[in-house]
């Protein structure tokens, strides 16, 4: 088989990612933990609800609304695949902010994926909405300050008034955003990677199994939000025996302990995960190009709310 038919540009190219970052600047006397992809999470959701939903008192989506097919809300945090064969599938959307600031200006990234990309609109009232909540246990407040788009190319600003629609260039299909070129094969986890197998958090790196995650993962957001194929067995068996082919990797991660509040499930989560850096020795291209899409879609548990970030150098 030719080794370009397993880059992800070829299997999965055509995946529309459509990326924003918001600008925001945190006041208030409150304290914040080092990692808020969890809380912006909730933000988003909780105005989601409060700007969307037509009952009083917010009716539980688990009870059959029949608005569920259309609603913004259950699509983005309720729906579960109905896809035989994915998964503990992944949601439609990341929301990375930047990590370790407390106060100040502070930015957050969120990428949307495939025909989810159509929700940027109501993500950017929500994010304007939640001026009012706060961020945090303590609730501090926070002013919407700058909306970007990102592209490939350069940087597009957008509109930041909640009544008016998000007008993005985007979104642009994956194979656009991919540039393997300018990574030589460094990748730092700067948030948790909560890989899992067989049943268990990896506490050690794996890095055939970190490769085929982000296959995994990259597979499950094209069928979910492309309307997308499975790769089907030989495919895997090619990939699997390619990565084993042509991977060597020096790793220097270790596990954090880490957890979470959950206001829905009123109780604490843990959220621990590797981090650090590793170095891939290879110089394959299609090697290099697999770890820039790391660096695109995160992996693991956790990844819609910025677990499991990758950057590259």
């Amino acid at each position: 088989f030719m080794q370009a038919s397993l880059a992800p540009s070829t299997l999965f190219g055509d995946l529309p990612v459509l990326k924003l970052t918001y600008t925001l600047q945190i006041e208030g006397d409150g304290s914040l933990p080092d990692f808020l992809g969890s809380a912006w999470r909730g933000l988003v959701g909780w105005a989601l609800k409060r700007l969307l939903c037509p009952y009083e008192k917010f009716k539980n989506c688990s009870e059959g609304c029949l608005l569920q097919p259309h609603c913004p809300y259950y699509l983005l945090f309720e729906n579960k695949s109905q896809i035989p064969g994915v998964f503990d599938a992944p949601r439609g959307y990341i929301i990375y902010p930047q990590p370790g600031l407390k106060k100040g200006n502070c930015d957050v990234n969120i990428t949307l994926f495939g025909d989810y990309s159509k929700f940027a609109t109501v993500i950017n009232k929500a994010i304007y909405q939640g001026q009012g909540a706060g961020i945090g246990k303590d609730r501090m407040p926070y002013i919407l300050v700058d909306a970007v788009e990102k592209t490939p190319v350069d940087i597009k600003p957008l509109s930041i008034h909640k009544n008016q629609p998000v007008h993005c260039k985007g979104p642009f299909p994956l194979k656009t955003w991919l540039e393997p070129t300018k990574n030589n094969g460094k990748l730092y986890f700067i948030t948790p990677m909560r890989l899992k197998k067989k049943g268990h958090y990896q506490r050690e790196m794996d890095w055939s199994f970190f490769l085929s995650t982000i296959v995994r993962r990259l597979e499950s957001l094209n069928c979910l939000f492309n309307q997308g194929q499975l790769l089907g067995k030989e495919k895997w068996n090619n990939i699997s025996l390619f990565f084993e082919k042509n991977s060597s990797s020096s790793v220097d991660v270790k596990w954090v302990d880490l957890e979470r509040f959950s206001n829905r499930q009123k109780r604490k989560i843990p959220m621990g995960g590797l981090v650090g850096e590793a170095f891939e020795q290879s110089s394959n291209p299609i090697i290099l190009e697999w770890l820039e899409t790391a660096s695109l879609i995160h992996a693991g548990k956790g990844a819609s709310m910025g677990w499991g970030r990758i950057e590259t150098a």
